[in-house]
């Protein structure tokens, strides 16, 4: 530290005990304490002499006038405190009350008040999937400790682990507020809690229930269009309170109920995928250089095949699913593309293209980073396969009992991974076994599966989603062809 430093410290110090501090002085005094190091060490080490000296020089007076109160707490009086200063009572009390308030003033009146200040938290913002924060109040670096405030996460998705044990994770879009550690608000979208014994009575409260944990793990939504409350319980116990009525129902495992306005809906059993929300998609965008062909052009089609068949079906998406659970149906997307047109000799880069859309069913959280493989049916007598009728046991290369792909009639072109939270936009494969397949095509038509070689870590998991052909805005799954010059 230089001389200047040091002597701009001395000033600081001065100033306090004599009550002249600014306050830009009093800032720059605070900063050099919570700087720590050499700067605390010197402003303490002045603080010490100054009460030092002071002692010296009206300790003997303060005994005389039998102001022993003065001392208590106060380090014994040095030896050298042998020369009595004849000093009026008044300065002696003025001298005194700063030497010995001054080090209590600093370390409890700027340190400790102000740590004081900041506010109590309750909570860890402990991960965060492909997240993209909408504002709010709190902060939203993984690791951060969490006050009462709220979160606005617009895509992916967020976990907060509070202090009480309950670990909330949040799927986009989502409005979040947290009150302490054993209160929160969903005021919009998804929230999906898992609550440990020490965390008995956590509660959620929407703008249309009090939902209350009783030990459990549970999904809620608040649907967008009507602000009802919609909650599931995978495991355990909770209560539905009406906020109004106080009426209450109890939902436990595999029960469900829906909340909206004063109407509070009998428990009933909820389904494995549960739809609870939906996102508008991306639109498909190339360059001149490459040429698309779809699944609607020419004899091009697509389909899907699923393990049971349940409500959950679609016209205008191919959905795609791998589970280990009996209840949770396997889906597997095929894709035909006619290449009649195409000189397939000259084709020297090639890409799959496709866009993801939500389904609405399952739950993001319940499934990691999703890696989907790519397949080339490689024999062509199943190539005439039907999109409206594609039944489970003779779907192209379909392995029937479990997750698999039959090898002897299917090559692997590649995989891609979509992250977790993540459920739109465009994903693409390009490889050289891709470009290698559809040159070595003989007969202008190939199909393509589309395997989600990832399964499920819980139960209600995500159902992925694709554009089909006849969706009425997004793109098809395209191949994107770049061809060399004849």
């Amino acid at each position: 530290m230089t001389d200047a430093e040091l002597q701009q410290l001395a000033d600081l110090v001065h100033a306090h005990i004599e009550g002249r501090l600014t306050a830009p002085e009093r800032e720059a005094l605070e900063a050099a304490i919570e700087a720590g190091g050499e700067s605390r060490r010197i402003i303490a080490d002045l603080l010490r002499d100054h009460a030092v000296l002071h002692w010296d020089h009206v300790g003997p007076e303060a005994q005389a006038n039998g102001i022993e109160q003065f001392r208590e707490g106060v380090h014994p009086a040095p030896e050298s405190a042998t020369r009595p200063i004849k000093l009026k009572r008044a300065l002696w009390l003025q001298l005194t009350l700063a030497a010995s308030v001054a080090l209590v003033a600093l370390a409890a009146g700027m340190l400790i008040g102000k740590q004081a200040a900041k506010p109590a938290t309750f909570a860890t913002l402990v991960h965060a999937d492909a997240a993209t924060w909408g504002g709010g109040s709190l902060p939203t670096a993984v690791g951060s400790r969490l006050a009462k405030g709220k979160f606005r996460l617009e895509e992916g998705l967020a976990t907060v682990k509070f202090d009480s044990g309950a670990t909330v994770t949040l799927e986009s879009p989502a409005v979040f507020e947290i009150q302490d550690a054993m209160n929160a608000s969903l005021v919009a979208g998804t929230a999906v809690a898992d609550v440990p014994e020490s965390a008995h009575g956590f509660r959620i409260v929407t703008p249309s229930a009090r939902v209350v944990d009783h030990g459990t793990r549970f999904a809620i939504n608040v649907e967008s269009d009507t602000g009802a409350t919609r909650t599931h319980v995978f495991e355990g116990l909770v209560e539905v309170e009406h906020p109004t009525t106080d009426k209450v129902v109890q939902l436990r495992t595999g029960q469900k109920n829906r909340v909206e306005g004063d109407h509070l809906d009998p428990v009933s059993l909820g389904p494995v995928e549960e739809r609870w929300s939906a996102q508008p998609a991306t639109v498909l965008q190339r360059g001149k250089e490459w040429r698309l062909i779809s699944t609607r052009d020419g004899r091009g089609k697509d389909g899907y095949t699923a393990s049971s068949i349940n409500e959950h079906t679609s016209t205008t998406q191919l959905l795609v699913k791998s589970s280990e659970q009996k209840s949770g149906p396997r889906r597997k997307a095929y894709l035909g593309f006619d290449l009649s047109a195409v000189p397939r000799q000259n084709i020297t880069a090639a890409e799959l293209i496709l866009t993801f859309e939500p389904t609405g069913w399952g739950l993001a959280s319940a499934v990691p980073d999703c890696e989907f493989e790519v397949y080339a049916i490689t024999k062509e007598e199943l190539e005439n396969w039907e999109p409206g009728h594609l039944p489970w046991d003779s779907a192209p290369a379909n392995v029937t009992k479990g997750n698999a792909v039959d090898l002897s009639a299917a090559r692997l072109l590649g995989s891609f991974t979509v992250p977790r939270g993540v459920q739109k936009g465009e994903f693409t494969l390009q490889s050289e076994a891709l470009r290698d397949f559809l040159r070595e095509d003989a007969n202008g038509q190939v199909t393509l599966m589309i395997f989600r070689k990832t399964i499920e870590i819980n139960d209600n998991g995500l159902v992925h989603g694709m554009a089909s052909s006849r969706h009425p805005y997004l793109p098809p799954p395209t191949l994107a062809l770049k061809l060399a010059e004849p």
